[in-house]
């Protein structure tokens, strides 16, 4: 069992995507009109990752299929269930042949009641959302429900054990992506990634994306006293990087600012679907931002 595991976190580390604490950056919300390939090196190039990545997973898969119903800890479904997300493999119903893996590591996770999620740490619920929001066959993940709520049911339980800056944001964006509605998981992710004294820029920016995307499709109003400690320190953070930025800039010749472009451009977005009650804060974000924004171009 573990020799499988193995011989398939070797396959993601040959495709270039080994598994670690799953993160997930969304496209800048900016829709732009397509533009023609100048060639189709790009779309064959993908097609044949594509064959390769099924030729690899697919006698993987069945050797480790008849294996699931023995998995004795979550992230032994975790992390292939991960994998099947990012090779987009082992989805029942893909209509292409692909041994369903994945459908029968979520019985697995949701069997006797969800038991197995009891012994899951805060990077394996992570992992999970993630790869239920980036899986390809949406009916399957409809009827995931049970296992959603147990998996909420636990991260709230935490109370903040082990849930870092990219586990709040990765869940939140699962979350937005998801459309799930549980009020109280979402206050709680919130609230654990404010209460941190220095969360990471990515953290933040995904944050308030997924805080923006979740009020404008599901309605979710953010505790006011939260969003203001999040756009706080998102503009501590801008403010900070724009002076340290400035330095580089003087000394180096080169600006090295905290947030991408991405990150600023999420920000915003987010922020003007989140009307912060702090008006004040939203001009220093915006500001802030319009600043660090100059020191990428």
């Amino acid at each position: 069992m573990l020799l499988l595991l193995l011989l398939l976190a070797l396959l993601l580390a040959t495709l270039g995507c080994l598994p670690g604490l799953a993160t997930y950056m969304p496209i800048t919300p900016c829709s732009t009109a397509p533009t023609r390939p100048r060639c189709r090196t790009p779309l064959l190039l993908l097609r044949h990752r594509r064959t390769e990545t099924r030729h690899h997973a697919h006698p993987l898969a069945e050797r480790f299929l008849p294996l699931v119903l023995y998995l004795p800890h979550p992230k032994y479904c975790v992390m292939p269930l991960w994998a099947c997300a990012k090779t987009q493999y082992g989805w029942a119903g893909d209509g292409e042949g692909d041994v369903p893996l994945a459908e029968a590591l979520l019985r697995r996770l949701g069997d006797d009641g969800c038991a197995l999620l009891q012994q899951a740490n805060a990077q394996d619920h992570s992992n999970l959302w993630w790869a239920l929001s980036e899986a390809p066959n949406p009916e399957l993940v409809a009827a995931q429900g049970q296992l959603l709520a147990a998996s909420a049911e636990c991260l709230v339980g935490m109370r903040g054990k082990g849930v870092v800056p990219q586990v709040c944001s990765n869940v939140l964006l699962a979350c937005a992506r998801l459309q799930y509605k549980d009020a109280r998981l979402v206050h709680h992710m919130t609230r654990c990634l404010v209460e941190f004294s220095d969360p990471d820029a990515q953290a933040l920016a995904n944050a308030l994306y997924a805080l923006g995307e979740l009020r404008e499709d599901c309605g979710h109003v953010p505790h006011p006293e939260d969003l203001d400690r999040l756009v706080g320190a998102v503009v501590q953070r801008l403010c900070g990087g724009l002076q340290e930025g400035q330095r580089r800039l003087r000394v180096n010749g080169a600006a090295a600012p905290v947030f991408s472009g991405q990150d600023l451009s999420i920000t915003l977005y987010g922020m003007a679907l989140l009307q912060p009650t702090s008006w004040a804060l939203h001009r220093q974000h915006r500001m802030a931002a319009n600043g660090q924004l100059g020191l990428h171009f």
